[in-house]
């Protein structure tokens, strides 16, 4: 049913990735509760449409005090004109448009409109993993003990206890 189609238009869902599994292109629809940077779609040729807000992020288990704020700027009539255009002056406040692109570590995203404000960040972390995998091209740089901390597993759960 997914492979005759050109492009699978969804919000994060069990369809988009499996369209994204099947190599079918897809345009996805992220709200504050999940970010496309941890669930995808994996590959290449995705679009991503993910809101912004200064309350992110949410839990969906939580009721919304913000009035499911995130919605809004796919609520915007000028989102369609987005869409269809793909140019980023066209966006709504509040969304962020997103390629999906393949490197070394495997799925990341690349903005193509709106303002990435993670982005820093998660490249700074992504750059300790290709150190720490020794992955080529890696840069060397020195130890950063607070990325490092994020690996640190405590082994004691493997062992019997011998008290």
């Amino acid at each position: 049913m997914l492979l005759g189609l050109d492009r699978v238009f969804t919000p994060d869902t069990g369809s988009m990735h499996l369209a994204a599994h099947l190599g079918v292109p897809v345009s996805a629809f992220f709200l504050s509760s999940a970010w496309c940077f941890e669930t995808g779609p994996y590959g290449l040729g995705h679009t991503v449409y993910q809101a912004v807000t200064d309350c992110l992020p949410c839990l969906e288990t939580r009721e919304c005090d913000q009035q499911v704020r995130c919605l809004d700027p796919f609520r915007n009539p000028g989102f369609v004109r987005f869409l269809l255009t793909g140019n980023p002056e066209h966006a709504p406040d509040g969304v962020l448009g997103l390629s999906s692109a393949l490197d070394r570590l495997g799925a990341h995203y690349t903005a193509f409109s709106g303002q990435d404000a993670d982005l820093p960040e998660r490249q700074k972390f992504r750059d300790f993993l290709s150190r720490h995998l020794h992955l080529p091209g890696a840069a060397a740089e020195p130890p950063q003990p607070d990325l490092a901390a994020r690996f640190y597993q405590d082994r004691d759960w493997l062992v019997e206890n011998r008290q």
